[in-house]
């Protein structure tokens, strides 16, 4: 079942695996140990972008083709997807 939604977007897949869908919360004490990422460039700035993506009809789950999307973070320097 995982692989009829591989790239589906994050939520569709923790659906499958029995995931709850609620996000946990970011504390100021996980704060305190966190590390800042930065892009491969040395940038430690990213922006939101939408990926969009279509599904074939033949993995869809109602037999029609499907259009999703999938949140990204991109460099604000050099626009590489934060990997």
């Amino acid at each position: 079942m995982v692989q009829e939604v591989k790239g589906v977007g994050e939520a569709m897949r923790k659906a499958a695996l029995g995931v709850p869908s609620r996000q946990i919360p970011i504390t100021p004490e996980m704060m305190q140990h966190a590390q800042t990422r930065q892009c491969e460039c040395g940038c430690k700035y990213f922006v939101s972008a939408v990926s969009v993506f279509t599904i074939s009809a033949i993995v869809s789950p109602i037999g029609q083709e499907l259009t999703g999307t999938q949140p990204v973070l991109l460099c604000a320097e050099c626009m590489k997807p934060l990997a």
